[in-house]
Parts: C-alpha cells; sequence; structure tokens
C-alpha cells in the first residue's frame, strides 16, 4: 500500500462533497474538503501535505474554480489541481487554467476520477489495486441497477458510487426514459429513483415500472417530506450518505 496523498476538495454543495469524499476516501486518499473560497485557502496555508486541490468550477458567490485555483498555487507552488464540471462550453477559453492541472467533465464515473488523479499525482491510488496481466479473471454478470434523476449532477454521484460498489449502472432523466430502458434491460433488479422528476413522477414510474416487472425493487429518494408513500417501494432521504448507499448496493447484490 502506497502513502495516501493530501487531497483538498473544494465543492459548495454539502451532497457532491460528501460523496466524492466517501470515494476517495475508499481509495485510500487523506481529505479535508471546504465548501467556499476562503475556507479553501486557509486549510492550504495551514497544511503543507495537501497535493492536490479538486475544485468545481461554479463556486458559491463571486468564486470560481479558475480563480481559487491560481491563489492556491500562490500558496503552494507546486500544487496540482484538478477542475470538475458539469458545463459543456470550452470554459478554458474563458479562464486561463494554472499550471499542473486538467479537468473532468460531469457526470463521471469512479474510475475515471481516479485516473485523473493517477495522471496528476504520478501515482496510483494506495488501495486500488494494478491489474494482474497474468490471470483471466472470471467473468461474472454484475447485479444492475437503474437511475433516474434529473438533476445531471446528482445523477452522475448516484452513477459513480454505485459503479465504485460494484454495480453494472444504468441511468435516466426521466421516467420515460427509464421505462424505455426496463424493456430494453431484464438484467436490472433495481430502480433508484428520485420523486420530483419532470412529468412522470418517480410514484407514478413505481407503479408503471411494476407492470413491466413485478419483480423489481424499487428505491425511492427525496429531499422533501411531503412525498406521497408508495406501498412496496423503498424510501431513502437526501442529501445521500456512502452508508445509504451501501446499503442501497447490498440489497441490489442479494436481490
Amino acid at each position: 500500500m502506497g502513502k495516501a496523498a493530501r487531497i483538498l476538495l473544494v465543492d459548495d454543495r454539502d451532497d457532491v462533497r460528501e460523496s466524492t469524499r466517501a470515494l476517495l476516501e475508499s481509495a485510500g486518499y487523506v481529505v479535508v474538503e471546504a465548501a467556499a473560497e476562503e475556507q479553501a485557502l486557509s486549510l492550504l496555508a495551514s497544511d503543507p501535505s495537501i497535493g492536490l486541490l479538486i475544485t468545481d468550477i461554479v463556486l458559491g458567490g463571486h468564486s470560481n474554480g479558475f480563480v481559487l485555483a491560481q491563489r492556491a498555487q500562490r500558496i503552494q507552488p507546486g500544487l496540482k489541481v484538478l477542475y470538475t464540471t458539469g458545463y459543456a462550453g470550452n470554459l478554458e477559453e474563458l479562464y486561463p487554467s494554472v499550471r499542473g492541472s486538467r479537468m473532468l467533465r460531469k457526470p463521471f464515473r469512479a474510475l475515471a476520477l481516479l485516473r485523473e488523479i493517477d495522471l496528476l499525482l504520478d501515482s496510483p491510488a494506495p488501495v486500488v489495486a494494478a491489474p494482474d496481466h497474468t490471470v483471466q479473471p472470471r467473468v461474472s454478470p454484475k447485479p444492475t441497477i437503474l437511475v433516474v434523476e434529473d438533476d445531471a449532477r446528482s445523477r452522475g454521484i448516484a452513477v459513480e458510487l454505485f459503479d465504485g460498489l460494484g454495480l453494472q449502472v444504468l441511468s435516466a432523466g426521466d421516467g420515460e426514459d427509464a421505462l424505455m430502458i426496463l424493456a430494453n434491460h431484464p438484467e436490472i433488479s433495481t430502480v433508484f429513483t428520485d420523486i420530483r422528476l419532470p412529468g412522470m413522477s418517480g410514484s407514478d414510474l413505481a407503479i408503471e415500472a411494476w407492470k413491466l416487472r413485478p419483480d423489481l425493487t424499487i428505491v425511492l429518494t427525496s429531499a422533501y417530506t411531503d412525498v406521497s408513500h408508495v406501498p412496496g417501494t423503498r424510501f431513502v432521504p437526501k442529501p445521500w450518505s456512502k452508508e445509504i448507499f451501501g446499503l442501497v448496493a447490498g440489497s441490489v447484490a442479494r436481490h
């Protein structure tokens, strides 16, 4: 096991930070986190062992990840930077990236994030084993879950974490697409869906999904309390925690 690199994770959304931190810590990294620019700079000034800054580009207030990175490298000139963003435009034309930086587009998978970190730090994650090319892997089907979430960032987080927990993950942004995917993928055993979706709600999706597949496990999720309970479904609240994802993944694996 290699020495754990210290990573500063900056995002103004608590749920995103918590989920990404869980992923990084499961790979063996030591993570400190901040929700805003000034808090991040204070942590950097007090902890010279931090070797990598991972920051969302769009931060709260008038700050952004590009400005944060420039200020951070004045404190630690050798600091590496990984920008993350859900925007499709060429942001590098608007803001100059600092030296030793890379960019990862959202939504991204867990392995994509770890690969970018490897490239920046020139070393693999401490507890992620390198592939053994001398052994032929035994191919076995992974349990499959369908994630239905209209918010691209939240959908990406759920996909990353379930993927990191060993599941095969498919995703959709609304109920209609979810039903089409279900009709074409009989290997799906569980649907994990937000309740408040555009058009068809997650509750209605559960009922329609059972018409196609009565054997499905349906897990509903929401940040709101004024949601209708659907008999036979399970419910997990937002913001999510790594424990919640672990419990859901365990249920899928046993299905």
